[in-house]
């Protein structure tokens, strides 16, 4: 594509702050990214301030300079709170008045460009997943039955659990065609394997969460269950944010560790796929 018209424009969803449309009392928890930084809803009104509490100690705010311990930034233009590193990883309650929001189209954000030319931009990703999403759709008949029966007339796409192991139907009208054996075939005429049982052929795949509130300083997390080491089935989210596998250590089959510990009360959701 050789270029891009930006017409859409900004939109300034924004309160004046008056008796007919007031700023709102936002109180929010967040936890800092990799750079020590957050992102909040809204825009916070710059006459009123942004007040923090976390960690048991007195928040400061400075306008400029890098934040020490116990000092933080804010950018009241891009709603964005800047801490000190140290604090990557931590969970804060940030709480201020709500001005709104700055809207800008998909269209006006670019994803590749060439020198100062735009190659691509947002709203092209989108089109194109919507128009994959179509394709998919227009692929019916996926869909989960159940255990396979004898008796059921199964159509196209149907998925079906036998012995263990996840099938689809190859046609319509599928009735009385047994699967075949998972561990001895992949497939028939009828039937075409999507998944079997757990890596040593003994056992089911399955799908658990575990769900911690931290105690102060805790990095260390034991599961109900275990998972293999090492094959990315093992997801962590700190509190409502999912975490990039560089924050924690898959410590062994039954636990994990966090490259930084947490304050007291942080809800941490371990997702991870053990055999049964």
């Amino acid at each position: 594509m050789d270029s891009h018209s930006f017409n859409d424009p900004l939109i300034y969803a924004r309160r004046s702050g008056g008796v007919d449309n007031p700023y709102i009392d936002i109180t929010e928890s967040l936890i800092l990214d990799n750079n020590a930084k957050v992102t909040l809803t809204e825009i916070p009104s710059i006459w009123h301030g942004l007040a923090v509490e976390g960690e048991n100690q007195t928040w400061f705010e400075i306008r400029n300079g890098l934040p020490k311990d116990n000092e933080y930034i804010v950018d009241y233009s891009n709603r964005q709170v800047t801490f000190n590193k140290k604090h990557i990883g931590k969970q804060f309650s940030f709480s201020f008045k709500g001005t709104g929001n700055t809207f800008t189209s998909a269209s006006s954000v670019y994803t590749k460009r060439n020198g100062l030319s735009v190659t691509e931009t947002l709203q092209e990703i989108v089109d194109n997943g919507r128009e994959g999403i179509q394709a998919l759709n227009e692929l019916s008949g996926f869909d989960y039955v159940n255990e396979y029966s004898p008796v059921e007339n199964y159509y196209k796409h149907n998925i079906v659990s036998f012995n263990g192991a996840t099938f689809i139907s190859l046609l319509n009208n599928n009735k009385g065609n047994t699967p075949p054996n998972p561990n001895s075939s992949n497939s028939n005429q009828y039937w075409g394997l999507i998944s079997k049982r757990g890596e040593d052929g003994i056992g089911n795949l399955v799908n658990k969460t575990d769900i911690f509130t931290a105690t102060e300083g805790q990095s260390v997390f034991q599961l109900n269950g275990t998972y293999t080491v090492g094959k990315g089935r093992l997801e962590v989210i700190i509190g409502g944010v999912p975490q990039h596998s560089n924050n924690f250590t898959e410590t062994n089959s039954s636990s994990f560790t966090l490259s930084e510990s947490l304050p007291a009360g942080t809800e941490v959701v371990a997702k991870y796929t053990t055999v049964i």
